[in-house]
């Protein structure tokens, strides 16, 4: 396997095992000790244990997540990929109480690899999109 297949099956091995199936337990695997979230959630504790926390968080408020990878790209250290993430509201999400609606969202992000771990991260959502599914103000930022 070239670096690039494995940075991209690294990738895809995160969102389908730590964000689909909530096994958290792999963070450490996949992601360097002193990663860093370039757009972390207000709050998001740094490094691994924030990618825990978030991944927490977001699991339980929509705990049939998932995340659909639909484009995935690779050159040198860097992945980048366009997603599709799906799921229903049933739990507290940064303030907002479970709504029981369901929402399909896009997201993007671009990823650095180093020593075969995610070492920098950039992850954009349509918040937006996913507010006003829910039908509720989003909260301040």
């Amino acid at each position: 396997m070239t670096d690039t297949e494995a940075n991209k099956a690294l990738v895809r091995r995160f969102f389908d095992e730590v964000m689909n199936e909530g096994k958290v337990d792999l963070v450490d695997e996949i992601f360097a000790p002193e990663y860093v979230n370039r757009h972390a959630h207000p709050g998001q504790q740094p490094g691994p244990d924030g990618v825990r926390q978030l991944v927490t968080n977001v699991r339980r408020a929509f705990p049939d997540l998932v995340e659909t990878v639909d484009d995935l790209v690779a050159e040198g250290d860097r992945v980048g990929l366009r997603l599709t993430l799906r799921g229903t509201h049933l739990g507290a999400f940064r303030g907002a109480e479970a709504t029981g609606r369901r929402v399909e969202v896009m997201g993007m992000a671009i990823v650095r690899i180093a020593d075969d771990r995610i070492a920098e991260g950039w992850f954009f959502f349509d918040r937006e999109a996913m507010w006003e599914q829910l039908g509720i103000d989003p909260p301040a930022r």
